[in-house]
């Protein structure tokens, strides 16, 4: 290969580069719907517990949409298995606290209920946050 030839290759590699670094703020997104839709699922639950099944069907909806959203983006940001396992791992761990104890000890009490959908909130929007950066901060 030639050195005109090399440096040509390295400006395509940079140019796709710059390219693809954008396209990895769908993440971002994905994290704003799912902690949405925690807050709504969480406030349903402890406020409205008779619309249970109602409120299922519009949570597996909503996460069959982020599913599908996630699953067509071609670019993926840095480090997403590790990112999506601990935002999963916090979120879950809140959840469950969040509804294990209020079910059981503030049942119908709105201050728990909206304190535990807003706590929910945190680990995606902290991820949408860390997907924002690496666009603005790449390495």
């Amino acid at each position: 290969m030639r050195q005109d030839e090399a440096l040509d290759a390295l400006e395509q590699a940079e140019a796709l580069k710059a390219r693809m670094r954008g396209q990895g703020g769908w993440y971002a997104v994905f994290g704003v719907g799912y902690a949405a839709m925690s807050c709504g699922l969480i406030l349903a639950v402890g406020l409205l517990p008779e619309a249970l099944p109602w409120t299922m069907g519009v949570f597996a909806v909503v996460l069959a949409v982020l599913i599908a959203y996630a699953v067509t983006r071609s670019a993926q940001p840095r480090n997403l298995g590790a990112l999506h396992l601990g935002m999963m791992g916090a979120w879950t761990a809140v959840y469950l606290v969040t509804l294990i104890v209020g079910i059981n000890v503030f049942p119908g009490e709105p201050a728990w209920w909206v304190s535990g959908a807003l706590l929910s909130a945190l680990p995606p929007l902290a991820v949408a946050y860390v997907a924002l950066r690496q666009i603005r901060n790449p390495r």
